[in-house]
């Protein structure tokens, strides 16, 4: 049994809601259940398909009902008994969560024969909510790109010399061939994965996380900048930089050293800027999927888990530089990162 509009969950007349949420739970039930009886109608599909429409449909159903509870006092209790409503604030502001919501149960074996003209629909065809734009594997595809960029860059770079150690690191970086190419290819990877970030934080404007997803969406912008003027300083000027000291002779080779000392000083402060803001923005995102709903839980867990240390391994960078502490703890976090990236991107590629 599906339950939509005031028979699942009751709306008061302050704020002409229900009609609303009743026209965009029949859309967003047609969205799901028509190619689920197209294929069939197994009793699993449609069990599926109406948890689907549940979860879809909770955040923004529990946002007007609280805009109702705090626009007036409830004149009488809900409708719906607690212990059978998943997540139907009662008008007293309570929560409850128990065993359905929107679905009763959709029993395995079930049949449902499709009839009538709502049924005769092409599987090409969208049905979408009135509320939102039709999704787009945009933001998913840009997060597996991304972490695949940046990692493959990452791994080009050269990291045989100490990189605390100025004379083996320049020495290194004067003999690499690919330096250049491997950092834009690492300042694409972070493009995309910021992009896709923005993209995230679009899909949550109407969730009850907007607020979260509007300072993630900063901290991503503010990440990608710091990011990009750390691409130059390390990935061009510098390595113009050593080439020149390698290719100098004394007396001229010790100021040139003593010039791209100084250029790699400024990349110390730019990396440890980029960490710190990076591993704050993934923990902003982080709490913004705690929060909402329509995604799991666990993969805001895992962007706090990569996020954090990220955090702490740009204030260890701004006080020891690329010290062995340093990178023991940066290089780990930024590999976490990467793989939450690949892994939102499959989730949310899936959930297309």
């Amino acid at each position: 049994m599906l339950l939509l509009g005031d028979a699942a969950h009751p709306m008061s007349p302050i704020r002409t809601q229900g009609i609303n949420m009743g026209l965009r739970d029949a859309l967003v039930a047609a969205n799901h259940l028509v190619p689920a009886i197209q294929a069939g109608g197994r009793g699993t599909d449609l069990e599926a398909a109406t948890r689907r429409i549940e979860e879809e449909r909770m955040p923004e159903i529990a946002r007007s009902q609280e805009l109702q509870v705090s626009s007036s006092k409830p004149s009488a209790p809900c409708a719906v008994p607690c212990s059978v409503a998943s997540f139907f604030p009662c008008w007293d502001g309570s929560d409850s969560r128990g065993a359905s919501g929107f679905t009763a149960s959709a029993r395995s074996g079930t049949e449902l024969s499709p009839s009538g003209s709502q049924f005769e629909r092409t599987k090409e065809e969208k049905v979408t909510s009135m509320h939102e734009l039709p999704r787009s594997r945009l933001g998913p595809s840009a997060a597996i790109v991304g972490a695949v960029l940046l990692f493959v860059g990452t791994y080009l770079h050269p990291m045989g010399a100490d990189p605390n150690v100025p004379l083996a690191a320049f020495t290194e970086y004067a003999a690499d061939r690919h330096w250049v190419a491997s950092h834009l290819m690492q300042l694409l990877g972070f493009v995309s994965m910021m992009a896709a970030l923005v993209l995230l934080s679009r899909s949550m404007m109407d969730g009850p996380a907007a607020e979260w997803a509007t300072l993630g969406m900063t901290g991503a912008v503010a990440s990608l900048a710091v990011a990009s003027a750390l691409q130059a300083v390390d990935g061009v000027a510098l390595k113009f930089m050593v080439d020149g000291w390698m290719a100098t002779a004394e007396p001229g080779k010790a100021a040139l050293f003593q010039a791209a000392f100084g250029v790699r000083q400024v990349e110390v402060g730019l990396a440890s800027v980029t960490s710190l803001l990076l591993g704050l923005t993934a923990s902003t995102y982080g709490v913004a999927l705690l929060i909402d709903r329509r995604f799991p839980r666990w993969l805001g867990a895992f962007a706090i888990v990569g996020g954090v240390p990220t955090a702490i391994a740009g204030v260890v960078i701004a006080r020891t530089g690329f010290s062995n502490l340093a990178m023991a703890i940066n290089m780990p976090s930024g590999s976490l990162l990467i793989l939450w990236m690949i892994v939102f991107g499959v989730s949310g590629w899936r959930r297309r």
